[in-house]
């Protein structure tokens, strides 16, 4: 994407999911980040066998701001989705 727009996105993420093999990896120890410079970040998301991949999740812990309520309500990527409304006051 970067040749043909002759830019790079505000943030990388380079992702890499690992599956140890422990039925269950704590959620303190699931996740590192690591910011490699210019908005380009690694991430390892570790889980176990028996644990349940939820990307989107992760992604909105490690990123609160990137994400609405209605994706990740819904589990979707926050790409996918477009909010139109208004908000009132009653």
């Amino acid at each position: 994407m970067a040749e043909r727009l002759h830019a790079l996105q505000k943030k990388v993420i380079c992702l890499n999911i690992k599956i140890d093999e422990v039925p269950r990896v704590p959620e303190e120890q699931r996740h590192s980040m690591q910011e490699l410079g210019q908005g380009i970040y690694l991430i390892i998301l570790r889980y176990g066998y028996r644990d349940q991949i939820n990307l989107p999740d992760e992604l909105a812990k490690l990123f609160p701001a990137d994400t609405t309520p209605q994706a990740r309500m819904f589990a979707m990527p926050p790409d996918r989705v477009i909010e139109v409304g208004a908000r009132l006051i009653l």
